[in-house]
Formats: C-alpha cells, structure tokens, sequence
C-alpha cells in the first residue's frame, strides 16, 4: 500500500448460559475530554493493580465495561479532544497510560469499521486488558490468569477478548497489536524514549503489507492522520502550534492552536489556525515541543510537563 492509499445481561433459560458484556445500569453522563481520559487511566490503574496484587485478583468486569463505553461515547462526541490526550504518559507507572491510550487508539479506529457493537465493546475491553499484567507475562499466562474473567462474558465477547489476549490473526486482535506498537513507539518506556507520532506513523505506513495490514494501517491513519491531535507542529509563519482537530477532508491541514511566536516567544493571546483556509500557513515539520529553543523558559517547563498526565 502506497503512502498516500493510505455487551446486555439476559435472563437465565434453564440452563443458564453466560451473560454479554454488563452495560452500565445508568446511561453514563457526558464527560469532558480529559474526564473520559482520566477515567481510562484510573480503570487501567484499578487493572493493573489488580494483576499485580499478590495473589492476583480478578478485575472488575462492570468498571472495565463502563469506562470502556464512556470512551465510545466520548469519542462520538470530541474524537480530536480526546485522542489528544494519548499524547501523554503516566510518569509514575507506565503501564496504566499506555493500556488507556492503546484503548483509546484502538476504539478510535473501530468507529471507522464495521464492527458489531458488542464486538467494538469487546475489542475496547481486550485493548485495555491486553498488557495488563506488562511484559513479564506471556499471553497465555494472561489468558490463564483472567480466565473467571473471561468466563463472565457472553461467547461472541469472550472469543474477541481472547483473540486479542493471544495475538490471534483476527483484525480486533491486529488492530490493538498495531495501537500497541505505534503507542510504544511514540512514547517514553522502560527501555527507550519517545519518538514523535509523526515519524511513528510515517514508518509503520512504509511497512503496510510487510508486518501490518494496511487496511487496518489505513485505519489508524485515517484517526490520526499524518499530525496527530495533541502533537506540535513548525508552521510556515515560524510559529510552533499545537494540533487540535483533525480534517477529514484535509489531513495534513489540521486546526492548530499557535503557542510559541517566530523568535519563540509566547503567544500571549489565543490564536487557533484552520490550515485549511485559503491563505493559512502551512505545515514545515512536526516538532518535538520538549526540545525547541524558545525565549519563555516557564512556557518550555508548561510544555514538558504536557507530555505527563497526572491523576486528579
């Protein structure tokens, strides 16, 4: 492919059967964007947690569920908003930001499919579920160890989940394995740094059909396009901008909201950037906003700190 191609309980019949995925009791409410990211962190903390715990305790199946469906419902509503939020780490930990963006990640791109709901729910539940226990652990080991878990669910649910906990060749399974890869990638682990989202992208697109499939890449792409929404660019002004919203119709011509002047000043009044108007500047490079030289040094530490989300 070439650059540019680029869950409802039921009653129990006389033998009972398993239920699907439990919805919330409640309708959730309509969150903010960083309130939907910061639920996805928490339940992804809670998970962790849970597995670490000596003996390992099962994860709690309704929270998963909600928060699971609180960022479909989320994404609906603000998509650029909260997939600006992935952008970020957990400097504590970095486990539960990366299960959260990789949820995230994932449920952003199966809007853009034609999945079942129950099957969108369930590849939100496995994508938040998928590294839980980190590295140490082999999937089979995960799969052994959320078994109760998974005997919880509905059939159809459970298969999706544990396509996805084994790294089957299904596409919900490729789907989180890509998310996976490029959110390791694009932020700071263990063992390596960061890498923009930008050149992530560019280099997972270069290798559709090789290691990934390019429909999903395609997927992936058609999310985020070429300037993720969070991430920082050098428009043609000389301004350093940060993207906000993404356009379909225009990709590499995303809003942007100007944060650093030419000479790297602060732009002290708000100034947001449709690029796709006629006569708007245009994108030079994207940059890596922890490293440019700027005047404000309190406006570089702002910038820095971004990078972390920090629980509430």
């Amino acid at each position: 492919m070439r650059f540019s191609q680029i869950l409802s309980r039921t009653p129990s019949p006389a033998r009972p059967t398993p239920p699907n995925l439990p919805r919330a009791a409640l309708t959730p409410r309509r969150l903010k964007p960083a309130e939907v990211y910061g639920l996805a962190v928490r339940q992804a903390r809670a998970v962790v947690a849970s597995l670490r715990s000596k003996p390992a305790r099962l994860p709690d199946l309704d929270a998963v569920c909600q928060a699971v469906d609180s960022v479909i419902l989320g994404l609906k509503e603000f998509p650029s908003g909260i997939l600006a939020y992935t952008e970020r780490s957990t400097a504590d930990d970095y486990l539960p930001g990366h299960l959260a963006n990789v949820c995230i990640l994932a449920l952003a791109a199966a809007s853009k499919m034609d999945l079942p709901a129950e099957n969108q729910r369930a590849l939100g539940v496995g994508a938040l579920l998928h590294d839980a226990a980190g590295p140490s652990l082999d999937p089979k080991e995960r799969l052994a160890l959320l078994g109760n878990f998974l005997n919880s669910m509905e059939p159809s649910s459970r298969a999706v989940v544990e396509n996805i906990l084994l790294q089957r060749e299904e596409q919900e399974a490729k789907l989180v394995q890509l998310c996976h890869d490029y959110e390791t990638q694009s932020h700071p682990g263990p063992s390596h740094s960061r890498r923009l989202s930008h050149d992530v992208l560019r280099a997972l697109i270069e290798r559709a059909g090789e290691n990934y499939d390019g429909n999903l890449l395609k997927k992936l792409w058609d999310t985020l396009s070429l300037f993720p929404p969070g991430s920082f660019v050098r428009l043609s002004s000389g301004e350093i901008a940060r993207v906000l919203e993404i356009s379909e119709a225009h990709p590499i011509k995303p809003r942007v909201q100007a944060v650093a002047g030419p000479a790297g000043e602060r732009v002290r009044e708000e100034k947001i950037l449709d690029l796709s108007q006629p006569g708007a500047a245009s994108i030079e490079a994207a940059v890596d906003e922890c490293a440019v030289k700027l005047q404000d040094p309190s406006l570089q530490l702002e910038l820095k700190a971004q990078k972390w989300w920090m629980d509430s």
